[in-house]
């Protein structure tokens, strides 16, 4: 398998050494089971892709975000009125 980047932002993934010949193969038994699981393979691909990203953003930006105040961490510190 090898992938590229087109200029545009896609990804280009090519299947080589007989991967999808091999799983047609394997799966032939089952109505539509090649599609399944390139459909399958690849949503979890972009998944991984995507939360990969997130992760690299996140650690390259979390330092830069100015905070506005003092977090509170839990409520047992916001005072409450007596009942009149």
């Amino acid at each position: 398998m090898s992938v590229s980047t087109a200029s545009n932002g896609a990804i280009n993934i090519y299947l080589t050494g007989g991967a999808l010949d091999r799983a047609e193969k394997m799966l032939a038994g089952i109505p539509g089971g090649t599609e399944k699981a390139v459909k399958s393979a690849m949503s979890r691909a972009v998944s991984n892709m995507r939360s990969g990203y997130v992760k690299e953003v996140q650690k390259n930006t979390t330092s830069a975000v100015p905070t506005c105040g003092p977090t509170r961490t839990s409520n047992a510190a916001i005072p409450t009125q007596a009942a009149a």
